[in-house]
């Protein structure tokens, strides 16, 4: 086998690897219910070091921000920023996509985005603001606010939003920015969750919205294609009720070719 074969296999086994780990921390985090020592097998522990080797191979191999990176084609290229949760995290992976920037980490609010350092970049970790001020891009596309259900006040949520939306304005005023509604869950999720509901994800998209033509800029109803008749996320979805098998993350990067510019 040659020298590069092995080295395209070995990214993937850890590719795998780390995304395994984090649906699997995401879901743990999110529900509230445990902390991660209450969990950590000596498997997951070594899961999380391969996770920790793979991210130090991206940092030394990107000068942008380290992350998964969509092919080039027509509407998303290489000057396509994607921030967002562990959601958008899957969606990258699963849907293969590469050559494009992402912006992503587990747990990830608009809050954090802009104020805490949660992204890995060659020279360190940095805000997600930081990161783009080190990119070269036209498009941005956010999807954020699940973990923003929990907050006590929806005009907090707005307003971090809004000062997300400005920074990346401040930083490339000529960029297309695309606010992606936020996906439901499944009804088992939805019905047990302390605070993930769909009702309340219904509510901040509507926020959302509001605020994507306030701020002139466009908004993308991805949660359209992923409901189902009773307004919830179908149960063969996702694994766990949150985070997206292949075939619906397809669905996501289809209606974001069909509906940008």
């Amino acid at each position: 086998m040659k020298k590069k074969d092995r080295k395209i296999i070995r990214r993937t086994v850890c590719m795998l690897v780390a995304f395994t780990f984090a649906s699997v921390f995401a879901l743990t985090a999110e529900q509230g219910n445990a902390s991660p020592k209450d969990w950590e097998t000596p498997e997951i522990q070594e899961v999380k070091q391969l996770v920790v080797r793979q991210e130090k191979v991206h940092a030394t191999e990107c000068e942008v921000p380290a992350g998964n990176i969509i092919q080039k084609t027509e509407i998303i290229a290489s000057n396509t920023v994607f921030i967002g949760d562990s959601r958008t995290e899957a969606f990258i992976m699963q849907a293969g996509i590469k050559d494009v920037c992402a912006l992503t980490a587990i747990g990830m609010t608009v809050e954090s985005a802009l104020n805490e350092e949660v992204i890995n970049t060659a020279n360190g970790k940095c805000t997600v603001v930081d990161a783009l001020r080190q990119t070269d891009f036209d498009k941005v596309y956010i999807m954020l606010g699940i973990n923003e259900t929990g907050w006590v006040y929806e005009s907090v949520f707005v307003n971090k939003y809004k000062e997300l939306v400005d920074e990346i304005r401040l930083i490339n005023p000529q960029a297309q920015i695309y606010l992606q509604s936020i996906l439901p869950v499944s009804k088992k999720v939805s019905d047990t969750h302390q605070y993930i509901k769909n009702d309340k994800i219904n509510r901040y998209n509507e926020l959302i919205q509001e605020l994507a033509e306030e701020e002139g800029v466009y908004y993308l109803d991805i949660a359209e294609v992923m409901r189902d008749e009773d307004g919830a996320l179908p149960d063969d979805a996702a694994p766990d009720g949150i985070h997206l098998k292949k075939e619906y993350c397809m669905k996501w990067y289809e209606y974001i070719q069909s509906h940008s510019l």
